[in-house]
């Protein structure tokens, strides 16, 4: 992402989304009712033909919805500004927002802190690609993971025993090459910059040397773990040596945090949760880290309250951080009311 202008008294700020992680996090900064300026195209009719003619459009925000497999964020609204000639003022229209695009972002008041600071870190931050493989004796499973979360993309049935076959070793290589196959295909078309296989060790061995035929000139980190397939991907994600690959990773870090947090609430350690305790919290100081789903930060009746004391954790040195891709992470937030907090000392 290349933030072009930031001008904090029009409530502007003009960005170009480099790839599919820049869409997430343009998609995180946009609300209902904010204006937005971009390129587009429109219908044009006439007595005898219709195309579709390039045009720049402004508008005011309805709804935007990520399409992650078509590298693609739509952003819906009603036309405020438009060529004079197309007479569209008031119509509803769809800008399709991808890689190598530039927007420009109004607020309807002003940007907040936690979204500028999103922005400004997502210029910084290292782009994860990362094609991730998990296998056992019957399961098998790829995940692509980037910064804005884990998307299975291939699962298959295996089968990896021994016992009972005729020609058992011959069985085997057949299995584990077409694994290995599926694999390459994907590497090909993901082109990642980091390749993990999970699963237990003695299958994890015997996959790696297969495809070592394959897949060349690219390091693959192993990830020993008890299962494979797609239970083996959500462990291989704890595992020390994913973690150092893929330290930059959104995913990683709302796990972790989610992950202390149920500890600190296990070991009867300082936390709250809800609007109601986190906004006493905040106005004590006491906040040392606050949790965030990001669906709780777009409803309107809450959304100056979360605004609020976001605002009051930063000013007492604490730190905040927004849920958007872990699924199970955020699960466990939202139950818990969708903010909860990590307290430098007990309060309640």
């Amino acid at each position: 992402m290349k933030i072009i202008k930031v001008d904090e008294k029009e409530k502007t700020i003009k960005v170009r989304v480099d790839n599919e992680d820049d869409l997430w996090e343009v998609y995180n900064v946009l609300y209902k009712n904010d204006t937005v300026i971009g390129k587009t195209t429109r219908e044009v009719k006439t007595a005898t033909a219709s195309w579709r003619r390039p045009v720049t459009l402004t508008i005011q925000v309805e709804w935007a919805e990520m399409q992650p497999m078509t590298n693609r964020l739509r952003i819906h609204g009603t036309v405020i500004e438009s060529p004079e000639d197309l007479e569209i003022k008031g119509k509803h229209h769809t800008i399709n927002l991808e890689p190598g695009n530039i927007i420009t972002i109004i607020k309807k008041e002003s940007w907040n802190d936690l979204d500028l600071k999103r922005l400004k870190e997502a210029e910084k931050r290292t782009y994860i690609n990362a094609l991730i493989a998990s296998i056992d004796s019957e399961d098998f499973a790829v995940a692509r993971l980037t910064n804005s979360g884990l998307q299975i993309i291939y699962e298959e049935k295996l089968d990896l025993r021994l016992k009972n076959k005729d020609f058992p070793q011959e069985s085997e290589k057949r299995e584990l090459e077409k694994v290995a196959k599926s694999l390459n295909r994907l590497f090909d078309d993901l082109k990642p910059n980091i390749v993990a296989v999970s699963g237990p060790s003695i299958y994890l061995e015997k996959l790696l040397n297969v495809l070592k035929d394959y897949i060349k000139d690219t390091k693959i980190v192993a990830v020993d773990t008890s299962y494979g397939g797609s239970a083996g991907l959500r462990e291989a994600l704890k595992k020390d040596a994913l973690k150092e690959a893929l330290k930059a990773s959104e995913t990683l870090q709302e796990q972790e945090l989610m992950e202390r947090f149920m500890y600190m609430i296990g070991k009867d350690m300082p936390v709250a949760y809800g609007l109601e305790p986190v906004e006493e919290a905040a106005l004590r100081g006491a906040v040392d880290t606050l949790l965030i789903d990001r669906e709780i930060m777009n409803e309107p009746e809450t959304r100056s309250k979360i605004i609020n004391i976001v605002e009051m954790v930063i000013a007492s040195k604490g730190k905040v951080k927004v849920f958007t891709t872990n699924q199970e992470a955020r699960f466990w937030l939202k139950n818990m009311g969708g903010i909860a907090a990590m307290l430098r000392y007990k309060i309640f």
